[in-house]
């Protein structure tokens, strides 16, 4: 912003006064005008992120139901090794067994809340909208985080079977801790689908209120 003095020469206080009120009128203006273009660009700024925050909480939504389903099919996978583990112990048989432990899972996007964080969005948003979608999105990196070790984790409960050269060899104490094992990633599966369903009701929720 430039100001310039006046071209003619001035005589009186009276000029004075009108080359004042002209520079504070001009300046008063292009304040104005700069707060204006401010506030256009905050306002834009907040409007396409919470679209975009928006969009992708519909997707995760979607997502969860899917997610759902993977952690229904694990338990069901779960329940049956179990059960095959219990028929082994009793039976010392191992024909026609199969354990399986696998889950398929696609963690839930950050992207969107992550770029209204980073370009300063969230600073001109609701407080409490803020904090809710805070809320949300911190839940979500917490069931991504578990799953992912429960992923890593549940594959470990045949380890045992690798002790003994043949598996019809694995002895009574290691088919116990096989059982032990299994059960415990069991447990941690129906707390992950307890998580998921409070978490797609948050999503829900969020939904409502953007």
């Amino acid at each position: 912003m430039d100001i310039h003095p006046p071209h003619e020469r001035i005589h009186s206080w009276k000029d004075i006064l009108v080359h004042l009120g002209i520079v504070t009128a001009g300046l008063f203006i292009a304040l104005m005008l700069e707060g204006l273009v401010e506030w256009t660009h905050h306002r834009h700024l907040v409007a396409e992120a919470r679209a975009n925050i928006r969009q992708e909480i519909a997707n995760n939504a979607k997502q969860a139901d899917q997610d759902q389903v993977s952690l229904k099919e694990n338990e069901d996978r779960l329940m049956k090794n179990l059960s095959q583990l219990a028929e082994i112990r009793s039976t010392h048989q191992w024909n026609h067994r199969s354990l399986t432990y696998t889950l398929e899972w696609k963690d839930f996007s950050d992207s969107a809340w992550k770029t209204a964080r980073d370009t300063g969005a969230l600073g001109f948003m609701p407080y409490k909208q803020v904090q809710d979608l805070a809320d949300v999105y911190g839940q979500q990196d917490i069931l991504n985080t578990a799953v992912l070790r429960l992923i890593e984790e549940q594959p470990k409960a045949l380890a045992p079977i690798f002790i003994a050269k043949d598996p019809s060899q694995t002895s009574e104490a290691n088919l116990e801790t096989m059982q032990t094992r299994t059960a415990d990633v069991l447990i941690s599966v129906r707390m992950m689908e307890q998580i998921l369903t409070q978490l797609n009701q948050q999503y829900q929720d969020m939904l409502k209120k953007m």
